[in-house]
C-alpha cells in the first residue's frame, strides 16, 4: 500500500493543452465557461480584457 493518498479530483495543471491556436481556443472556451456559470463576473471582463491586453503589449515590446 502507498504511503501518498490518493485524491480522486481532477487537477487542471494535469491535463495537457498545447501552445498555439489550440491552446488559445481552449483557454478562450474555458473563460467563456467560467462566464456563462457566473454571470456577476460579466461587468468584469471588459476592464480584464483591457488590462491584459496592456500587460500583453509592454511585454511585448518590452521583453527585458
Amino acid at each position: 500500500m502507498s504511503d501518498e493518498i490518493q485524491n480522486p479530483q481532477i487537477n487542471i495543471s494535469k491535463i495537457p493543452m498545447g501552445s498555439g491556436m489550440g491552446g488559445a481556443l481552449a483557454a478562450v472556451a474555458s473563460v467563456l465557461i467560467i462566464l456563462l456559470g457566473l454571470p456577476e463576473l460579466w461587468d468584469f471582463l471588459p476592464g480584464a480584457v483591457v488590462v491584459g491586453c496592456r500587460i500583453a503589449c509592454v511585454l511585448h515590446f518590452h521583453p527585458e
